[in-house]
């Protein structure tokens, strides 16, 4: 049996390719995470390290296939961990770090806590920054408004709208839509709001944040790149694929 971690549009494509030759359980943390898929194997919600582990035993698990977002570090980290101490093989696909020519304009930061004191010494700006970093931080960035005026672009999701009604975010700063983005889209937003600052996460190409970086070069605007380190992973699906399907029987 094996247990893929999605939540992406790589995971469903690895859960579609997979489905008809393997049995499978399929993972997502989040209601909207959980609309990606069709399938009656699915099974929501969030699990730590032991949650993982308990998951395994019961359900005879012998390999995990961790296909989850780029940014969800504590899930790739508590998933890695149980299979390693149930002694059953873990594989990680992951999104290729973008390569992006350094520019005056890429204001690049290590992490949220980076982005959050960059974005305080912006506080007394009045100006529009265009968040496209979903809701989980906007508590967060809330804190550093100062005079600016914060828009979030969000999943068209009931959690996510919670999430901005929790924080008291006026209907007029909430754009709900789901990527990702083009090149255009992206430059119609940033005119129409008078955009002078886009905060992104490093999410990759099939995140989206090619056409965003193009987008502000285009209209000459500040974006604020939450960077990641390349993770020592698979980068192709194929290539995942191919690797189960030669080896999957060497595990159970």
């Amino acid at each position: 049996m094996i247990l893929i971690i999605g939540g992406t549009s790589e995971g469903e494509e690895i859960y579609e390719r997979l489905k008809d030759k393997y049995e499978l359980y399929l993972s997502v943390a989040t209601e909207s995470g959980k609309k990606l898929y069709a399938s009656k194997d699915l099974i929501m919600g969030r699990m730590n390290k032991d949650g993982f582990k308990d998951f395994i035993l019961k359900n005879n698990i012998d390999m995990i296939i961790d296909a989850s977002h780029p940014f969800a570090v504590e899930v790739t980290k508590n998933a890695s961990e149980a299979a390693k101490e149930m002694n059953i093989k873990y594989l990680r696909y992951a999104r290729s770090v973008l390569d992006y020519e350094e520019k005056d304009n890429i204001v690049r930061v290590p992490s949220y806590e980076a982005a959050f004191k960059y974005i305080d010494t912006l506080k007394d700006k009045e100006e529009n920054f265009l968040f496209t970093t979903g809701s989980n931080r906007i508590k967060d960035f809330e804190k550093v408004k100062g005079k600016n005026r914060f828009i979030y672009r969000v999943l068209p999701s009931a959690e996510s709208i919670k999430v901005c009604d929790d924080n008291h975010i006026e209907m007029k700063n909430i754009i709900a839509q789901m990527g990702p983005f083009t090149l255009e889209e992206n430059v119609a937003l940033i005119n129409r709001y008078d955009i002078k600052y886009l905060v992104s996460k490093e999410s990759g190409k099939v995140g989206g944040t090619d056409a965003k970086l193009d987008a502000c070069l285009q209209t000459n605007i500040i974006c604020v790149i939450i960077t990641r380190e390349e993770e020592n992973a698979m980068h192709s699906i194929d290539e995942l694929i191919n690797y189960v399907e030669a080896n999957y029987g060497r595990f159970i």
